[in-house]
């Protein structure tokens, strides 16, 4: 599942309180993709900017190899991650 886009707020960015909304907007993306049931293998995104994968790769995404800031996190993963966040 290729997430079209995923953004904070300008205002918002490099703040404690931007990282935690888009930890949010990750775990939106996981539960949504998961309510589908459509199967998919993985959340995809293509990062912008260095800045961008270092907060993916911190969210538990990789780099696909040959792909230029393209990133993947296998749904399975997605939700050990979104479970154990919910248990705290």
């Amino acid at each position: 599942m290729l997430i079209g886009l995923l953004a904070v707020a300008t205002k918002r960015q490099g703040q404690g309180q931007g990282l935690e909304l888009g930890r949010a907007l990750i775990a939106d993306a996981i539960t949504r993709t998961e309510s589908l049931r459509v199967g998919g293998y993985a959340l995809i995104v293509d990062a912008k900017d260095e800045r961008a994968s270092a907060f993916y790769a911190a969210n538990g995404f990789a780099s696909i190899p040959d792909e230029a800031r393209r990133m993947f996190l296998p749904m399975a993963t997605a939700l050990q991650l979104l479970e154990s966040e919910r248990r705290g």
